[in-house]
């Protein structure tokens, strides 16, 4: 069972395209600031206790115990890390555990793994997060609500819902294709993430940190007693705070690949040929020749970074018949 966990995991981490990093710009000495010690106490604040513990076994509630002895050691250490841009092997590793979800015990495909990261790095990911969510928040469009401050899944249904029906009381034909990908998260490539924040203008300094711990990731996956190690070579971090702005700094590249800008359907002078929460897309076009035109762009812009648009859970939306192709098959067709 455990060379079946460490084969079936290994390839589902395993980088899949080699995607050519951007040239990394020169870093001046000293041209960035050191993470502050408010810094570090505001990120062990909002972090929530009643956690099971990463590899190194650290609680929250260990960390919030002893914080007044080692608030000022701690912002040493990761002040140390900031300006050599690297971490211990330890705060890249993690423990995953596996889920039991149904069906046949012995398929690994049925079971969830959950990754518990080092508490000590989920205090660093937060601080780091803290510095830059601004900065990449700003390069997100509109159209992208998942993860943002004051964008909610609730806007962008309403705003599906409105277009639905207006379309049927102005008799304005409009065509959808709601994507899914497979495994999102897990799949998108290293270098797609990397380029995608240095082009959003996330610190060298930190970037290199960035990549430094991705670099090196490994999680140790709990198989009955015994520990089974396994490279990370792609993907997001799970249960990391970061994870989800780096996500969406890699797809909004993909999405400017495009160049959809006289796509979508026309709203008052406006296109709107798309919306996103994170990596749950709707594509909104006013023919079906558009739409499959948009859908064959993305499936290959996307391809590039490493996603994969998962044709099962893939359908179209339409008031009357169409014929979408995923991969020279018809996706399925849902009228409402």
């Amino acid at each position: 069972m455990q060379r079946a966990v460490q084969v079936f995991y290994n390839n589902l981490y395993a980088s899949r395209i080699q995607v050519e990093g951007d040239a990394t710009p020169e870093e001046e000495e000293d041209d960035y600031p050191a993470f502050l010690q408010a810094e570090i106490e505001e990120a062990m604040r909002q972090m929530k206790t009643g956690r099971s513990p990463g590899q190194d076994r650290v609680t929250t509630e260990m960390l919030k115990l002893a914080k007044s002895r080692i608030l000022p050691q701690l912002t040493a250490i990761l002040n140390q890390c900031l300006r050599n841009g690297e971490v211990p092997a330890e705060m890249a590793d993690s423990r995953t555990i596996l889920l039991f979800k149904k069906g046949d015990h012995l398929d690994l495909k049925n079971y969830r793994p959950i990754s518990l990261l080092p508490t000590i790095y989920k205090v660093l990911s937060r601080v780091i997060s803290a510095r830059i969510d601004r900065t990449l928040d700003e390069a997100q469009p509109i159209e992208q609500a998942g993860f943002r401050k004051n964008c909610s899944t609730a806007e962008h249904l309403q705003a599906v819902n409105q277009l639905l029906e207006k379309a049927r009381e102005y008799r304005v034909p409009i065509f959808m294709v709601f994507i899914d990908f497979e495994k999102a998260f897990d799949s998108v490539e290293s270098n797609a993430i990397w380029n995608a924040a240095q082009r959003q203008g996330v610190h060298p300094k930190l970037l290199k940190l960035l990549r430094n711990i991705y670099s090196q990731a490994t999680s140790k996956i709990q198989v009955g007693r015994a520990q089974v190690q396994i490279e990370i070579q792609r993907g997001v971090r799970q249960g990391d705070t970061i994870s989800p702005k780096l996500f969406n700094a890699a797809l909004e590249e993909t999405f400017k690949e495009l160049r959809w800008e006289d796509r979508g359907l026309n709203i008052n002078g406006r296109r709107i040929s798309n919306l996103r929460f994170a990596d749950d897309i709707v594509l909104i076009a006013d023919t079906e020749e558009e739409l499959q035109l948009m859908v064959t762009e993305l499936q290959e812009a996307s391809r590039r970074s490493g996603l994969k648009i998962n044709r099962q859970k893939t359908k179209a939306m339409a008031a009357e018949e169409i014929n979408i192709l995923l991969d020279g098959e018809a996706m399925r067709q849902s009228n409402r």
